[in-house]
């Protein structure tokens, strides 16, 4: 019985124009006699075994008479060169054995029949495609993603849709147009605290404004060095004496307030005593006289000024205080607003106003608090457009899915592919609520591992006409907008995602 083997090298020789493939599984008989590599233009001597073509001049190369380079004692023992001929029928035959794809090293794993396998390279997703911007040479499959994704000569619009560069840009050019981007979503200045609002440079100052946004961290305690001076004796001297109190109330500290600017008060009459004294003096006084009282005269200003400078700092702190007391009541209201079991039920008050700011550009959009997939999971946010964004803008409410930067990233699995709906309540009671459910096209960079803040926002621009949700009611009865308030539900399925 015939036996085989299994060759996996390739020869660098070719056959007809086209290199030799790499072959499965191919039976000994097609291996050559003399390199033992799959036979390449075949041909047979008179004993009938078979050689390569480019084999034939190693085995002549010495002399014109040789014998078979098998061994076998039935061989011929004075083979010439004249008497080795081309051996059609074993290429036929070799067309029915199995190989590897071309591209096998580009991730193809496909066996074909030789025969096939022009066709199949011609179709092949893995085979090379030069990319028409860069001229590299890529896989034909990822071509588009890098077209998209990856080419840095590739045309591109600006993510976050800014009109900085209407005409479009290179990919390359890409991080230096965002670093002026006007619509780029920046930190709030109060991040360093604690603060986790994204904002365009244009919703920045609003939100700065409005004191809900600003999640801060446990302020410290507020500890401060109240100076509490006294004025004694006549130009004697002064003395003030420092004294370390805890401020446990501002009405506390209003009361040591009052007493620093009393201690002023009679500071600054005792000066002018002074004054009206030394003016006084007969004049058999020298200036030798004068000098001690100049000095000490200094001293009292000195005081005073240390005094006075106590003072606008105290009110400095009380201002910074009442800031803090708002913040930390703020925290816990965002604290309570978070949820981890994948939802967020996001309340949007005076749509009204919101919405006629969003008209007049004033602000244009804005995100929700942040939500998680689970106790450990993904870090979640919503961002609205009220007036719409993109070729939903002026007729409908956009509403898009944003995956943010999380604690635990490193540990969850990438891309986020979890199902994802979108949904605007129905006040009525009716349930009629108006939905859009999507799943994460997980080829794109929205739901990639963030590698900043937060990634591009997905989701829906006509999420919902301003029409059907100014409707009152609407057609089923449904009531989007009451008492001037709208909710939006953002809720995502991990039952067949995998988790840590």
């Amino acid at each position: 019985m015939e036996s085989s083997m299994t060759t996996s090298m390739m020869s660098l020789s070719v056959v007809g124009g086209a290199p030799m493939p790499e072959f499965v599984d191919l039976d000994v008989r097609y291996l050559c006699t003399l390199c033992h590599q799959p036979l390449n233009q075949p041909h047979q001597l008179p004993c009938g075994h078979r050689i390569c073509r480019h084999c034939i001049d190693d085995l002549f190369s010495t002399s014109d008479q040789v014998a078979c380079p098998s061994g076998d004692e039935d061989c011929e023992h004075n083979i010439s060169r004249n008497s080795v001929y081309p051996d059609f029928s074993a290429v036929r035959e070799m067309k029915k054995f199995p190989v590897y794809c071309s591209f096998k090293a580009n991730g193809c794993n496909q066996t074909i029949l030789w025969a096939q396998l022009k066709a199949h390279t011609e179709q092949c997703t893995f085979r090379f495609h030069r990319c028409s911007h860069c001229q590299q040479e890529v896989p034909l499959d990822n071509l588009q993603n890098h077209i998209d994704n990856e080419c840095p000569m590739a045309p591109c619009q600006c993510p976050w849709g800014c009109q900085l560069d209407p005409g479009g840009m290179l990919r390359s050019q890409l991080n230096e147009h965002l670093d002026q981007c006007p619509r780029l979503p920046r930190p709030c200045r109060l991040q360093s605290v604690g603060c986790e609002f994204m904002g365009t440079l244009e919703e920045l100052p609003s939100h700065e404004l409005e004191n809900w946004h600003h999640l801060i961290l446990l302020a410290e305690a507020v500890n401060s060095k109240v100076a509490v001076g006294g004025a004694s004796g006549a130009v004697g001297g002064t003395v003030l004496v420092a004294q370390r109190m805890d401020i446990g109330s501002e009405q506390l500290m209003r009361q040591e307030l009052d007493d620093v600017q009393t201690t002023v008060s009679r500071l600054e009459a005792r000066f002018v005593e002074m004054n009206q004294s030394v003016a006084s003096q007969p004049p058999p006084l020298s200036q030798q006289d004068f000098a001690p009282i100049e000095t000490r005269i200094g001293k009292v200003e000195q005081t005073a000024a240390e005094v006075l400078q106590s003072n606008v700092s105290r009110d400095e702190e009380i201002a910074l205080l009442k800031r803090r007391v708002q913040e930390l009541d703020l925290r816990s209201q965002f604290m309570e607003s978070s949820g981890y079991d994948g939802m967020l039920l996001w309340k949007i008050g005076v749509f009204t106003q919101r919405l006629r700011d969003a008209k007049e550009v004033r602000v244009t959009s804005l995100y929700s608090p942040p939500f998680y997939a689970g106790r450990y999971g993904y870090k979640l946010c919503a961002r609205c457009y009220l007036n719409g964004d993109g070729i939903g803008r002026g007729t409908h409410i956009s509403l898009f899915f944003v995956v943010m930067q999380g604690d635990y990233d490193d540990i969850l699995v990438w891309p986020f592919s979890a199902r994802v709906t979108l949904a605007l309540i129905d006040q009525s009671g009716n349930g009629k609520h108006h939905s859009e459910t999507f799943r994460p096209d997980t080829r794109s960079s929205s739901f990639r591992k963030p590698i900043s803040p937060m990634n591009v926002a997905s989701g829906c621009p006509t999420f919902i006409s301003h029409e059907l949700l100014l409707r009152v009611p609407g057609d089923d009865g449904q009531i989007y907008i009451q008492n001037d308030t709208l909710y939006f539900r953002i809720s995502v399925d991990m039952s067949e995602v995998r988790t840590v």
